[in-house]
């Protein structure tokens, strides 16, 4: 069962709690993809779980030339509210974890990380986080320890 266990801060403050992810549109039914060096694509994904949705950069989807699910959403962001696109896309996190088909909104506004992995993504896991000598541990498996 692949895990994920991250150790963030350090004593230092604690601003964001970021992984490494990668997103593609290998398995996904929209995908009229165009040749991407996918060295290019590697991502630095922000855990947030206040976002009910993942989020990708408009920028990345446009680099992978997928085209929109034909399905709007509302979202609630930093900048405030707007209209979005949704795509279906591949979300590949270390130690090979996978979520294939993740409908995800366009971030029109580019503030930080590339990728804000959601509730939607989070919620199929166990997502720990525990403090741990004035640091924050985080521990994300998939699957669920209970659907093995």
């Amino acid at each position: 069962m692949p895990e994920l266990v991250y150790l963030y801060g350090k004593k230092e403050r604690i601003a964001a709690l970021t992984v490494p992810c990668l997103v593609t549109a290998r398995s996904c039914l929209y995908s009229v993809m165009k040749e991407v060096n996918e060295e290019d694509l590697f991502l630095v994904g922000q855990w947030d779980t206040g976002a009910t949705q993942t989020v990708v950069s408009k920028n990345i989807l446009d680099a992978l030339g997928i085209k929109p699910s034909g399905r709007k959403v509302n979202v609630c962001g930093v900048n405030g509210k707007y209209n979005s696109d949704t795509y279906l896309v591949d979300l590949h996190l270390p130690d090979g974890i996978v979520f294939e088909n993740v409908l995800v909104a366009e971030m029109t506004e580019e503030f930080g990380p590339s990728v804000l992995i959601g509730l939607d993504v989070i919620l199929q896991s166990d997502f720990i986080l525990s403090p741990k000598d004035g640091s924050v541990l985080l521990k994300f498996r998939y699957p669920p320890e209970g659907d093995k």
